[in-house]
């Protein structure tokens, strides 16, 4: 099979009966699907919220807390100023230790 040649045919109505597929080429493009199609195919995806990836959320604060109050970091993030606070002393207990 000569998936670029299939691929080159395809259309958003094409991809009805993916409904994960399909919100993923009326939203991004037909060329994210090609791609997930030629580098991915049979691939089962699960796309975590971003709030859950603490790495990406500890790191984003500790590098941006010169830059703004922890009352903007917590409104950015989705948290409560108790919890940003909670990650600034950990990290700066951190440093010390």
């Amino acid at each position: 099979m000569n998936k670029n040649i299939l691929l080159e045919n395809l259309q958003l109505t094409d991809l009805e009966i993916y409904s994960d597929m399909h919100d993923i080429g009326a939203e991004s493009g037909l060329e994210i699907v090609k791609e997930l199609y030629l580098k991915h195919e049979g691939l089962r995806l699960y796309v975590p919220s971003l709030s859950s990836n603490k790495s990406l959320i500890e790191r984003f604060i500790t590098e941006n807390k010169n830059k703004y109050s922890e009352h903007q970091l917590a409104r950015f993030i989705g948290w409560r100023v108790d919890q940003v606070r909670f990650i600034l002393y950990k990290r700066n207990k951190n440093n010390y230790s």
